[in-house]
Parts: structure tokens; C-alpha cells; sequence
């Protein structure tokens, strides 16, 4: 599972990377592994870091490129004090066994993520039943 996060400026996002911390046991248990990233620079991450108390890894430099081949939404700062450079609004991308992608979460504000533990169950419930992927009509 990648979640990308808006960056060290984002209060809501501190709260939900350490969040996602306390209920990683639940997608860990079905297989999921957990990485996040953010187009935050080395330095940025690393003073995130002293705000967040999470043991999965995370990383930095997302690319507005990759921000777009994602199909993520991207904002400007609205300011100097929120931070230097565009950034990704956030997203969840679960990757099943094949490489394929499972499920998507993208959103246009910092204000809607999945509820981790919704998630976690729902992922549970795609394993045990070998649920398809859904959305895929032509």
C-alpha cells in the first residue's frame, strides 16, 4: 500500500501516518505492506520525522510528473509559511499479488483519506475472498 501524504506542512497528515502506525499490525496480518511518500524534500522529511512516531518506511522527492502519472490532484502553496513547492493532495494505491492495482483513494483536499481501519478490513475481506477488482467496465 503507497500513501501519499501532502508533505511536513500538513497537520492532518502527521495525524494520519501516525495513525496509520497504531493499526498496522491489521494490514501487515493480511500481507499488505505499508509505504509513504510525499514530494517533500530530504530535509522536510527529515524534520517531519520528529513529529511522527511510525516504524514503516517513507519516503521523499515525489515529482510532479509522478505526481500527474498517478493521477493525483496537485496544489499550489498558498503560502511561503505552508511550504516551497507544489504538492500532492493525498492518495492510496493497494497493489495485489500481480502488480495490478487494487484499490485507489484520490482526493482533491487534505480533509478526505480512507478510514484506516476500514480499509484494513476491507483489504482482509479482498484476500479471504479472492474479491475482484472493481471498476473496471469498458
Amino acid at each position: 500500500m503507497v500513501v501519499v501524504y501532502r508533505g511536513k506542512h500538513c497537520p492532518i497528515c502527521t495525524k494520519y501516518l501516525n495513525q496509520l502506525e497504531t493499526i498496522k499490525s491489521a494490514f501487515f496480518d493480511t500481507g499488505v505492506d505499508i509505504i509513504a511518500i510525499s514530494g517533500d524534500s530530504k530535509q522536510q522529511l527529515e524534520e517531519h520525522l520528529e513529529k511522527l512516531t511510525i516504524s514503516f518506511p517513507i519516503a521523499y522527492g515525489l515529482t510532479i510528473e509522478q505526481m500527474q502519472t498517478l493521477g493525483l490532484y496537485i496544489s499550489d502553496p498558498r503560502s511561503e509559511k505552508e511550504t516551497d513547492h507544489p504538492f500532492a493532495e493525498p492518495g492510496v494505491f493497494v497493489i495485489n499479488a500481480e502488480g495490478e492495482i487494487q484499490i485507489i483513494d484520490i482526493s482533491n483536499a487534505p480533509f478526505v483519506r480512507p478510514e484506516l481501519e476500514a480499509l484494513a478490513n476491507g483489504l482482509s475481506f479482498i484476500r479471504e475472498n479472492d474479491y475482484p477488482i472493481r471498476g473496471t467496465h469498458e
